[in-house]
């Protein structure tokens, strides 16, 4: 093992003149090694770095970066960054590539990282969380910094059998304290930190909405929060109408609105004529006529107030657009 390390530390000194390290192949750390990388960029081009899991170690120098991971190229076991800074690990596990990102940290002098393609062997969740995902975490060892937390998912990750057609809002990162997974307040990004592209069920990342103390927690998933835990803000409301019987926006959708069975839901037209209404909850089967009977609206905007609780104080509005 020693001979082979020395070839692979001799492979990268050849590349210091242009500052870079190039992976080419498969490569393979035994336990108590530790390959530093002080290299400005390490581009991974075919194969994996496979890193024993009982003390071998990947480490990246506080100003090292890399470029070109994904599920064929990436780094498998303990991952270890230097110094305060936004980095994105690229970490992996049995053919499943999915970096985890830590942005304004502070105060560490290390941190390490390390993604597992299998359950947790820890179950124990808080009231708020419904569930973890059953197929992987990332551990966090070392930690002793401040710094906000992105985790990612790809098509690798069943996002979607994980959350059984629920939405996206429902998901949150959760970590492990103290022998119990918790919810941390976190919202799913816009665009995904893998490519840019919109989150979804296929592909996205969340990033939680404050700078966590990361040594507080022994690992991190991605959760489910109960139905209990969603907040009036995190509803998701349909904005346009089609009542054309195609299958596609037939009915007028709120997202999670059966957690509020007493929600009072109002529609007006725009001369603030009441054309709709649900007193005693909402089922989510309007499709745009006037009042319960079969009469459709006109085309056109129509305002709705939500009063999640009965309690006379609207808690939601905005418009929805009826089109055919």
């Amino acid at each position: 093992m020693n001979q082979y390390l020395l070839s692979v530390i001799f492979m990268f000194l050849l590349e210091v003149t242009f500052s870079q390290m190039a992976i080419h192949s498969d490569l393979y750390l035994g336990s108590d090694y530790e390959l530093y990388n002080a290299f400005e960029k390490t581009s991974f081009h075919t194969g994996v770095v496979t890193i024993d899991r009982n003390g071998g170690l990947f480490s990246f120098a506080a100003n090292a970066s890399w470029e070109n991971s994904d599920n064929t190229r990436y780094l498998d076991g303990s991952i270890r960054k230097y110094g305060p800074s936004t980095f994105t690990f690229p970490s992996g596990h049995s053919g499943r590539y999915q970096p985890i990102h830590i942005s304004q940290a502070e105060n560490n002098a290390f941190l390490d990282v390390t993604f597992v393609a299998n359950p947790h062997r820890t179950q124990a969740l808080s009231l708020d969380l419904e569930g973890i995902h059953p197929d992987f975490y990332w551990s966090v060892e070392n930690a002793s910094e401040q710094g906000r937390l992105t985790l990612t998912w790809n098509t690798h990750s069943n996002i979607d059998v994980f959350t059984n057609s629920k939405p996206l809002n429902r998901l949150t990162i959760a970590g492990l304290q103290a022998g119990r997974w918790q919810v941390i307040s976190s919202l799913v990004d816009i665009n995904s930190l893998i490519d840019s592209s919109t989150s979804s069920l296929l592909s996205g990342s969340i990033t939680s909405e404050n700078t966590l103390n990361l040594g507080t927690y022994s690992a991190f998933t991605i959760g489910l929060k109960s139905k209990s835990s969603i907040s009036a803000e995190q509803l998701t409301i349909m904005e346009a109408l089609t009542p054309n019987n195609d299958g596609i926006n037939d009915q007028w959708i709120i997202e999670e609105i059966e957690i509020y069975p007493l929600a009072q839901v109002m529609v007006y037209n725009r001369l603030g004529k009441q054309v709709f209404s649900a007193l005693n909850g909402y089922d989510n089967s309007w499709t745009g006529n006037f009042n319960g009977n079969l009469d459709p609206l006109p085309v056109g905007p129509y305002f709705y107030t939500i009063d999640l609780d009965a309690d006379g104080k609207i808690d939601l509005q905005g418009w929805i657009y009826i089109n055919y």
